[in-house]
C-alpha cells in the first residue's frame, strides 16, 4: 500500500509540474490576438495576423507603423536578431563559450563594429530625417517589446539576459549581411593558400594579375602569416555559427 501511495504521489508531482511547464511555456509564446497598450503610439494601430503567421500592420502615421513593426517582429525573432547583430559585433562566445572565440575574433579583426560606431554616430548627429525617425522607431518598437513582453525561453536556458537594441545594432547585422553576401572571403583564401604554398606560376591560368600598367592596393598588416592561417580557416569558422550563413544575392521570380 505504501508503494502505492509513493508511485501516485509521484505521478501527480509529475502531472502538476507538467501543467505548470506547459502554462509557462504558452506564456512565452507571441501574442497574436487581443489589445497591447502602448505608451509610445499617437494613434491606434491595427496589426491582423493572416494563416502563414505574417502580420499586416495598419497604421495612421509613419513611426505608429515602424514602432509596431518592430514590436511583431521581436515577438516572433528576438532571439534571431540578438544571434545576428553579435555576429557582426564579434560577440557569440559570450552566449556559446570558448567554441565561438575565434569566430568572433575573425569579425572583430574585420572591422564591422568598428564601422558600426562611427556609422551610428554620423546617423544620430545627422538633420532628422523621415528614414532616421521610421529606423529609431522600428528600435523603440523592439525594446518596448523587451521590456514589457515574455522573454523568449533561449534567454532561460541558457541564463542570459536581453540587451535593447540601439542604432549600432542596424550597422552591425547590415555589415554581417554585406561580408555573407561577398565571394572574396570564401575564394581569395583559396587563390592566396595556391601562391603561398604553389607558387605564382599555379596562378596564371585565373589570370589574376591584370593589366601590369595599374597600380594595385597595397596590404598592410605586420602579421600577414596570423591573418592568411585565420583566412585558411574560414569554412570551419562559419560551420561553428549557431545560425544558417547568410547566402544568396539579388534576384526575380516573374510568374508566367
Amino acid at each position: 500500500m505504501r508503494y502505492k501511495l509513493v508511485i501516485i504521489g509521484i505521478i501527480t508531482g509529475l502531472i502538476i509540474v507538467g501543467i505548470g511547464l506547459f502554462s509557462w511555456i504558452e506564456q512565452l509564446k507571441p501574442q497574436y490576438s487581443g489589445n497591447i497598450q502602448s505608451k509610445y503610439l499617437r494613434q491606434e494601430v491595427e496589426v491582423y495576423y493572416d494563416i502563414h503567421g505574417i502580420p499586416h500592420i495598419y497604421a495612421q502615421n509613419e513611426e505608429d507603423l515602424y514602432h509596431s513593426l518592430g514590436y511583431v517582429h521581436a515577438q516572433d525573432r528576438l532571439w534571431q536578431m540578438d544571434l545576428i547583430r553579435r555576429i557582426g559585433a564579434g560577440r557569440l562566445a559570450e552566449f556559446f563559450g570558448e567554441d565561438l572565440v575565434e569566430f568572433d575574433r575573425l569579425f572583430r579583426t574585420v572591422g564591422i563594429a568598428q564601422n558600426a560606431k562611427i556609422s551610428a554616430h554620423k546617423f544620430l548627429n545627422q538633420r532628422i530625417q523621415p528614414y532616421q525617425k521610421a529606423a529609431l522607431a522600428y528600435l523603440q518598437g523592439i525594446n518596448e517589446f523587451i521590456q514589457t513582453g515574455p522573454t523568449p525561453i533561449e534567454y532561460y536556458l541558457l541564463q542570459l539576459d536581453v540587451e535593447l537594441f540601439t542604432p549600432e545594432d542596424i550597422y552591425l547585422v547590415g555589415g554581417y549581411i554585406a561580408w555573407s553576401f561577398a565571394m572574396a572571403p570564401r575564394t581569395e583564401p583559396i587563390v592566396e593558400h595556391i601562391y603561398q604554398q604553389l607558387g605564382p606560376e599555379y596562378l596564371l591560368d585565373l589570370d589574376l594579375f591584370g593589366d601590369k600598367t595599374i597600380n594595385k592596393i597595397p596590404v598592410n598588416g605586420s602579421r600577414p602569416t596570423e591573418s592568411a592561417e585565420m583566412a585558411y580557416n574560414y569554412d570551419e569558422l562559419m560551420d561553428l555559427l549557431p545560425i544558417p550563413w547568410w547566402h544568396g544575392s539579388n534576384s526575380w521570380v516573374i510568374a508566367p
